[in-house]
């Protein structure tokens, strides 16, 4: 089973983790945007307490003050800035490694033989990486 750095991990070498954070900010918007309304039995109301410039601006704000509250939203974000600042700077073997394994889909046996190294050193070599980055994220 994997834990939460492996998903991350996986996650942001596969591109999920951008997908993650633009569902999360659509489903925030969508929730606040298409509340259900309570049923006035099709009866109109001829005015409806503001101007529409002014219900829109009340309407982003409202958004970008649940945007900025949510904590699964806060969350991925910082675990994407961090990745983003110390991905580059990573063991390159390693890099190649997971990616090998996550986007392309190659089991860990092909991978070794791909690189020329054994498992074990690969192995190695990531959970190296997962320590280092491990600090920075989650």
């Amino acid at each position: 089973m994997a834990d939460k750095l492996d998903v991350l991990l996986k996650d942001y070498i596969t591109g999920n983790l951008d997908r993650k954070i633009q569902s999360r900010i659509n489903t925030i918007t969508f929730k606040i945007k298409y509340k259900s309304k309570p049923d006035n039995l099709g009866i109109r109301i001829a005015y409806s307490g503001g101007s529409e410039p002014e219900n829109s601006l009340l309407m982003k704000e409202k958004i970008n003050k649940a945007l900025d509250d949510d904590d699964v939203l806060n969350e991925l974000i910082t675990n994407r800035a961090a990745l983003n600042l110390w991905w580059p700077t990573e063991d390159e073997v390693a890099k190649k490694a997971l990616v090998m394994y996550h986007k392309k889909k190659w089991t860990w046996s092909g991978v070794a033989m791909e690189m020329k190294a054994d498992r074990s050193t690969l192995f190695r070599r990531i959970d190296d990486l997962k320590i280092r980055i491990g600090h920075y994220t989650i």
